[in-house]
């Protein structure tokens, strides 16, 4: 999943990437520091940079933490193959946001809800925004079906577990409701389409009463809320910068791929699924 962060502005101009609405980058991360000053030269002053207060490691801490976590229910094995599919997701998404020159956080991990890496600001446009969030499920996807065929030629049942968990974190990322990755897709093609995602995210949560799905429904529905609240808080810029007018072979491109990557994960969710998963 991808979110993004900080205020909207009118963006510099910026090549190769085409001109659309974009968000203020907030400062430059700098991580914490202990400055060793004395009396002596200017030029002798040191600057000493703890190595615990940097992104890489915010991003492997968090990765090992959640590995403990998920190895305390299921065994480690399943857990590092849970973490793997989770990270091919996020770095699908910062591969196509670099490739647009888009700033964007290492990916952050968060026992039991997932990972998430934050945009430092918007795309130029839906379009652009669309890529980004669909090339997510695109590599989850793809890191889903290469553990399928692992599990087949290796006769793993463990590897049989990740593809089908795999299958189902990015069929479930694609509800079409901000900041999911889908509701990201669909609102290239129609931002009314949000409506039936809060709608089948609250089904969900009735159908299958289970604390897990409950707590991720509360706190997926909480950052909803606040990404249409930012959406609506910058309705005139956007408007004004055409952000949702985009042309109709790239509003038909989403839905293709959109609707493909549903079929796709669907069934092969299916097909994975045995009396040892989740």
């Amino acid at each position: 999943m991808t979110s993004s962060d900080g205020n909207w502005q009118q963006p510099e101009d910026r090549q190769p990437a085409s001109p659309g609405p974009a968000v203020q980058e907030p400062p430059d991360y700098e991580p914490a520091s202990i400055e060793l000053e004395a009396e002596a030269p200017r030029g002798l002053i040191e600057r000493v940079r703890s190595p615990f207060a940097t992104p890489a490691f915010a991003t492997v801490s968090s990765m090992v933490i959640s590995i403990i976590a998920y190895s305390f229910i299921w065994n480690w094995e399943f857990a590092l193959g849970l973490i793997a599919m989770l990270l091919i997701h996020e770095l699908g998404h910062i591969a196509e946001a670099r490739r647009q020159r888009i700033p964007i956080h290492p990916p952050d991990f968060v026992p039991f809800m997932g990972a998430v890496a934050l945009m430092k600001e918007m795309p130029r446009n839906a379009w652009h925004e669309a890529q980004v969030a669909l090339a997510g499920p695109i590599a989850g996807s793809v890191a889903a079906l290469a553990a399928w065929a692992a599990s087949g030629l290796l006769h793993s049942n463990i590897l049989l577990d990740v593809a089908f968990v795999g299958f189902a974190l990015n069929l479930l990322n694609l509800v079409p409701l901000v900041p999911l990755d889908g509701g990201r897709a669909t609102g290239a093609v129609s931002p009314f389409s949000w409506v039936f995602g809060l709608g089948g995210l609250l089904a969900l949560a009735y159908y299958v009463p289970n604390p897990v799905v409950f707590t991720t429904v509360i706190v997926v529905s909480w950052l909803a809320l606040r990404d249409l609240y930012f959406r609506w808080r910058e309705r005139e810029q956007l408007s004004e910068a055409g952000y949702y007018e985009i042309m109709v072979w790239q509003r038909l491109s989403v839905t293709f791929v959109y609707f493909g990557l549903v079929l796709l994960l669907g069934l092969a969710a299916v097909a994975t699924y045995s009396n040892n998963s989740l």
